[in-house]
């Protein structure tokens, strides 16, 4: 099935971004999400021998930055890109490697990225790690500036992967794909000062990440949610 995941609520379009798909856009087209996970399970013997359904691109989880328990929304988005130096940086270690130990965590540290983004309006980190085309990326840093805009609260929606499910492998030299399970906390919105709603019950799910290699270090270029 294909699902929409770049928005915190139904006001802004669709289903709350709750999964990668709850939190993202498109992820890569279903044609070329089908190959790389069917290439996935090939290399790694670990899928099932039905095609899982596909979530399209639409984003979605928790890093460096901390969500502000205040029910004040106080977005503060930087006009500043940051560089790939200062990306870097932030990055856990071994990230900036070109092998897959660090496709493998740049693809977690992105999701973890997901919540704090929408608690804060801040998407500079996302964005600076988000592939051109892909449309999941792009769909979830606009949706967590618009809950911005709108003077709505984003709390919950933590996506946490468990390290002990992760597989990579290498698409040549410069692309990779990345598959783990998932945890996703209980996502909320305040709006008007009101109570926090609940927007999507937490859940878990299989994760497919896809990324490339970009100025030294990886980018996602798509993801995929197994329903």
């Amino acid at each position: 099935m294909v699902r929409l995941a770049g928005c915190w609520s139904a006001r802004l379009g669709c289903r709350y971004p709750r999964r990668l798909g709850r939190r993202g856009g498109r992820s890569m087209e279903k044609w070329r999400v089908l190959g790389v996970v069917a290439g996935l399970c090939v290399v790694l013997g670990a899928c099932d021998s039905s095609p899982p359904p596909v979530v399209t691109e639409s984003p979605t989880g928790p890093a460096t930055v901390s969500p502000s328990p205040s029910l004040t929304a106080s977005p503060s988005p930087s006009p500043t890109v940051l560089t790939s130096a200062e990306l870097l940086a932030l990055l856990p270690a071994n990230a900036g490697e070109a092998d897959v130990e660090g496709a493998v965590v740049t693809a977690e540290f992105f999701l973890e990225q997901y919540a704090p983004m929408f608690h804060s309006g801040d998407t500079r980190v996302w964005d600076a790690l988000s592939g051109p085309g892909c449309t999941y990326c792009t769909d979830a840093s606009s949706n967590a500036k618009e809950v911005a805009q709108l003077g709505w609260v984003a709390t919950g929606g933590e996506i946490a992967p468990d390290t002990s499910t992760q597989r990579g492998v290498l698409d040549g030299a410069e692309r990779a794909v990345v598959k783990f399970h998932a945890s996703f906390a209980d996502a909320y919105l305040t709006k008007d000062s009101g109570a926090p709603e609940l927007q999507e019950a937490a859940s878990t799910h299989e994760v497919f990440v896809e990324l490339a290699r970009s100025d030294g270090i990886w980018v996602v270029t798509g993801v995929m949610i197994d329903e």
